[in-house]
């Protein structure tokens, strides 16, 4: 499969934005 450079970028934000929701809540 082949990404672009926009799908691959979204998909890192989509990703830091998931490690930064997991880290403020404490009963993950």
């Amino acid at each position: 499969m082949i990404r672009t450079a926009a799908e691959n970028d979204k998909a890192v934000r989509i990703g830091v934005n998931w490690g930064s929701w997991i880290k403020a809540s404490p009963n993950v």
